[in-house]
Parts: C-alpha cells; structure tokens; sequence
C-alpha cells in the first residue's frame, strides 16, 4: 500500500501543518532537514509531525477502508472490461467496444 495514495485521501481531514509536513515529506521527497529550515519547527518536531500524521491515516484507512474499496473496484473493473474485450473479440460490437473504451477510461484516469 502507497502512503502516498493513502495522503491523497485522507490529507485533507489532517491539520495544515500536518499535511504540509507529509507532502513534502512524501511528495516533494524533502528531508527532515529540508523541512525543518521551510517550517521553522525542529527536526525532531518534524519527525515526530510525521510519524503522529502517519498514524492518523493508518487509524483512518483502517476504520474507513476507502483505498482498500477503491483497489477492489478497480480490480473488478478490470475484470469487467476484459470479459468484455473477449466478448468484443467475438462478436466485434461497436457498442460493446465504446463501452470497454469508457472503462479503460475511468481505470486510466484512477492512476
């Protein structure tokens, strides 16, 4: 599991400086260092920010499951559109061949 993906969609329910801390942590690849001297807190204050703002999104994913959901329906999606793909490669639909291209779509656009 990316953390990052998880900082997408939790980051906004941390405090500012919380988030701030994480994306140029995880984002931005900053060391702690880094931002220690862009915020203005210690280094170790940075450390422990992340370590309580990571903690925060494990403790949300886990009662929320939202990025564990949206893995398993992009998963049957892909399942989908390839059932269909055989289906297409049957029976040459252009119907059926608009549809797998807006499911192809929506897969794309999720990366």
């Amino acid at each position: 599991m990316s953390f990052s993906a998880l900082l997408d969609i939790y980051g906004n329910i941390l405090s500012e400086r919380k988030k701030e801390i994480l994306e140029y942590y995880y984002f931005d690849d900053y060391s702690l260092s880094e931002i220690s001297e862009l915020t203005g807190i210690s280094r170790q204050g940075v450390r422990d920010s992340i370590k309580k703002g990571e903690e925060e999104i494990k403790n949300l994913e886990n009662s929320l499951n939202i990025h564990e959901n949206d893995i398993k329906l992009k998963n049957h999606l892909i399942s989908v559109a390839n059932k269909l793909k055989d289906l297409n490669n049957k029976y040459h639909d252009e119907d059926l061949l608009d549809l797998i291209k807006e499911i192809d779509s929506i897969i794309e656009n999720d990366n």
